[in-house]
């Protein structure tokens, strides 16, 4: 699940919640040692009965460098370790010089390793030079198992998708369940919270590269060479995660669409303005085509969630649609 805001489905046994550590937080105090999770309602207080707990599984992943790595070699983007086992691309790591002081940075590889060679490629050049002697490549995920009985207590969904003009008999809107994370590094102890929702079914999308061809014919040639060879994945999750906020800010749930047909419009229209943004961002795209893009979908968003609401909603907990649901009334015929 994500490491921020996750969404764990109902009825569904060994589901894990996965957490890093804020970024900062690890550079300042270095890997964590372990941590231990708290679950509450997000109605609750911190000073209520958690509803589960428990111990949170760290990454095992503990090696050295194996050669010279860093800012200094031909290739800036690789890491020569002594072990490869278990690395996983995608997943968060630190690099540490044991021997300079703050000289760390969290680094992420590309995919999982080919065991016939010795390093690993990153997403991005390093930072800092890690000399043989001195520097250690450990893991940063934490997993925490969540309680099957809990995820198997239908009162316990807490996603129910109403707007805030329609509040069902039946059910009230709940508010995200917190996790309370308490981590320990060498210097001591330091908390932090991330939410989680609990739903019949999650909001997803199905588009790949290949939806946007109809948008941007040459996309596949338009990717940064940082990037290349994951087909806009980051800006295809950064579209799906302002989705899900748009849905929020217009008042509805996002996990209560049951809509595939226009969640999948709706999320290619988005990830073409984050593409859009990024381009020009980096001095390679076109303002006009953005602030198109931007009218466009902005319209479509709105005739399909804000004052349209043509979406198949959930209104409950049962995981049954409205194929009809009632708009937001001060905003009809407008």
């Amino acid at each position: 699940m994500a490491y921020g805001h996750a969404v764990l489905v109902y009825g569904q046994n060994s589901q894990t919640l996965e957490f890093y550590s804020p970024v900062a937080e690890v550079i300042a105090e270095g890997a964590p040692t372990s941590a231990t999770f708290d679950v509450y309602r997000g109605t609750e207080s911190n000073d209520n009965t958690a509803q589960f707990s428990g111990t949170a599984t760290l990454d095992a992943t503990s090696t050295t460098v194996a050669a010279a790595t860093g800012y200094s070699q031909t290739a800036r983007n690789k890491a020569f370790l002594t072990a490869l086992t278990n690395i996983v691309g995608g997943r968060r790591y630190l690099l540490t010089n044991e021997l300079a002081v703050a000289q760390r940075e969290v680094v992420v590889p590309i995919s999982g390793t080919d065991t016939t060679t010795d390093f690993v490629t990153l997403e991005d050049d390093l930072v800092f030079n890690y000399s043989t002697t001195s520097s250690t490549f450990k893991g940063l995920r934490f997993s925490a198992a969540v309680d099957n009985t809990f995820a198997s207590t239908q009162s316990n969904i807490n996603s129910l998708g109403s707007s805030p003009l329609f509040v069902p008999t039946n059910t009230t809107k709940g508010a995200p369940f917190r996790v309370k994370w308490t981590v320990t590094y060498a210097s001591g102890v330091k908390v932090t919270w991330t939410t989680f929702d609990l739903v019949r079914a999650p909001l997803k999308h199905r588009n790949d590269i290949v939806s946007l061809k109809g948008l941007i014919p040459d996309v596949v040639w338009m990717e940064w060479v940082q990037q290349r060879g994951q087909d806009f994945a980051p800006q295809a999750l950064l579209a799906y995660d302002r989705l899900r906020v748009d849905v929020r800010l217009a008042g509805y749930d996002p996990d209560a669409m049951a809509d595939p047909e226009i969640t999948d419009y709706l999320h290619k229209y988005l990830w073409a303005v984050v593409i859009g943004e990024a381009l020009l961002f980096t001095g390679s795209g076109n303002s006009d085509w953005l602030a198109m893009a931007k009218t466009h979908y902005q319209q479509e968003f709105q005739k399909a969630i804000g004052t349209g609401l043509r979406a198949w909603m959930a209104p409950g907990s049962s995981g049954a649609i409205v194929p009809d649901p009632p708009r937001q009334m001060w905003l009809r015929g407008r």
